[in-house]
């Protein structure tokens, strides 16, 4: 996953956030951050849910068009 344009600040915050294993223990640590913190965590928690989504549509864009391809004859590797 790709993310552009996040500052030092945010890629440590995301580090802090992938170390999470459960829902319950992000909302525990959200609870206990500045409103500050907490707002810049969700938006990051939101980009990350966008990437994903993004990745996913594209692969499946990708598996559509090699398929149409291949059912018009186009070889590829």
């Amino acid at each position: 996953m790709k993310i552009d344009g996040l500052s030092q600040a945010d890629v440590k915050l995301l580090d802090i956030l992938w170390q999470l294993d459960t829902e319950d223990e992000l909302y525990s640590w959200l609870k206990r951050q500045t409103p500050g913190v907490q707002k810049r965590a969700k938006v990051l928690i939101e980009l990350a849910v966008m990437a994903d989504r993004e990745e996913d549509l594209l692969d499946n864009d990708t598996r559509i068009g090699k398929t149409m391809l291949k059912n018009i004859g186009v070889k590829f590797r």
